[in-house]
């Protein structure tokens, strides 16, 4: 990694191979942090990913917020059939070397299960109240990728208010935006490809 900067990060090992890590070594996108090495033990396991920042210093706007994660969320559900289960402002991360916001900490991921009809539901609360979907606080008859759906609209309202309309083009898109996520009945909320084409 010769002078790179990285972050380690070490976590409690509860199986074998952590999913955390066979997920993150099958990711190869451009708003998914890589993993860079793994080392796994029998009570811990490291990661080691790119240095991040959370807060940078101009370069960056909202809709380019909003569209580097939907991006992340397209690749995640439609490539890799993954939901990453805790979409909260502290998973997001700035790159400065790149120009670009990415996707971090896969410790709630869970890669959708195929079922008869093309039903795709996981089960079991996961993610960080203030930002869980209302079907994984309810948790009755399981839930599926709109679950991110949710938790970035709620990300978006946190971190940059409720939008109301203004002169700006994409301020405007980005409130309808929430709006749609927001949603509370999940098959009503829109996928992240139709999000993307939201905020155009």
């Amino acid at each position: 990694m010769n002078n790179m900067r990285v972050a380690v990060i070490v976590k409690p090992n509860h199986s074998g191979l952590p999913q955390e890590i066979e997920i993150l070594s099958q990711c190869h996108h451009r708003n998914i942090a890589p993993l860079l090495h793994s080392v796994v033990e029998e009570s811990h396991y490291g990661i080691i990913l790119p240095y991040l920042q959370r807060n940078p210093k101009g370069g960056t706007t909202r809709t380019q917020y909003a569209r580097d994660i939907l991006q992340a969320l397209q690749y995640l559900h439609e490539s890799l059939g993954v939901l990453h289960g805790d979409i909260k402002p502290d998973n997001i991360m700035y790159s400065a070397e790149e120009g670009r916001w990415m996707l971090i900490d896969f410790n709630h991921a869970e890669i959708l299960p195929a079922e008869p009809g093309g039903v795709r539901k996981v089960y079991g609360v996961r993610g960080t109240r203030g930002f869980m979907a209302p079907e994984v606080e309810n948790e009755t008859e399981g839930y599926d990728e709109a679950i991110d759906m949710w938790s970035l609209g709620r990300t978006l309202q946190v971190c940059f208010g409720t939008p109301t309309c203004s002169a700006e083009p994409s301020w405007d898109a980005l409130r309808k935006l929430v709006q749609r996520l927001l949603i509370t009945k999940p098959t009503d909320r829109p996928s992240a490809r139709m999000a993307l084409q939201l905020l155009k």
